[in-house]
């Protein structure tokens, strides 16, 4: 498993615009930019690093790291990885793990989803569930047979997530957010 710098570390900007359709330019040469759709020759790679890539023309990519991850990120949505929505983002790191042949950690999509956004719950509902998990007596209602098995004190934490939220939870989500969390053993 990888990082999301070693992704883009093993992707080519010769190899992107390749699976663009764009020919890829000459050691040294330039190409009109693919990304504004210049006339001029004005795109150009590093020839220190064939990862990195510049516009010379419009500054095209300027608010973010010009390597191939974002590079394909302008060609296909015409915008940078960090300005997309979570959706996009996650396509756009799975087809650079595709063309890189790096497989990124888990994390690294993570990473790229806001908290508030993660299984619709808010950083508001994850404190409450955080603080359920670490201290399972401020549960209403739980004896203490019913925080012998972590089913049972799964169970307990839905039903008070769900009234003190007031809003129905699928239990599904709520099991998969702590599972993504790591929460199964108690919060750190």
């Amino acid at each position: 498993m990888s990082s999301l710098r070693d992704l883009a570390d093993a992707l080519t900007v010769d190899l992107v615009l390749d699976y663009c359709g764009i020919q890829p330019p000459r050691r040294g040469d330039k190409i009109p930019c693919p990304i504004h759709k210049g006339e001029g020759r004005n795109f150009g790679i590093d020839p220190a690093n064939q990862c990195l890539w510049t516009c010379f023309s419009h500054a095209c990519g300027s608010e973010a790291r010009r390597d191939g991850v974002n590079l394909l990120g302008y060609l296909r949505y015409g915008s940078s990885l960090k300005s997309l929505p979570r959706a996009r983002k996650a396509d756009l790191l799975r087809s650079c793990e595709e063309l890189s042949g790096v497989t990124l950690d888990k994390t690294e999509y993570q990473d790229h989803r806001p908290e508030q956004r993660l299984h619709g719950l808010t950083d508001r509902d994850a404190r409450l569930i955080a603080r359920l998990i670490a201290q399972p007596e401020r549960l209403r209602g739980a004896d203490s047979d019913d925080f012998d098995s972590w089913p049972g004190k799964m169970a307990l934490v839905w039903m008070q997530c769900s009234v003190s939220m007031g809003k129905a939870i699928d239990k599904r989500v709520l099991q998969d957010y702590i599972a993504n969390k790591g929460w199964e053993n108690g919060v750190s």
